[in-house]
């Protein structure tokens, strides 16, 4: 329960110091946890669904390669995003 006991998600931010860059990678690490559940959802919608995402801008639905393009876009940064979030909530000491 170490890593859950400086978890407070609605209290303002602390002082300059090591506290603040923990409370930073708290945010961090829930911001991207869920932009990769949403990420997740719209994969398994395509995917397993086979829901066609439709491209209001051309009047068309997008190709499976262009879905494809659009999902790395977005996952590989957010999980980029939960990593980091996770080494900086398990790397810096609490105060």
């Amino acid at each position: 329960m170490r890593v859950f006991s400086d978890f407070r998600l609605f209290e303002r931010p602390p002082q300059p110091g090591r506290a603040l860059v923990r409370w930073m990678a708290w945010r961090f690490l829930l911001f991207s946890a869920i932009f990769l559940c949403f990420v997740a959802a719209f994969a398994l919608t395509h995917v397993i669904g086979d829901e066609p995402l439709y491209f209001v801008n051309e009047d068309r639905y997008m190709t499976h390669a262009e879905t494809l393009e659009v999902f790395w876009i977005f996952f590989l940064p957010s999980v980029a995003g939960f990593v980091i979030g996770l080494l900086g909530v398990l790397l810096v000491p609490k105060v």
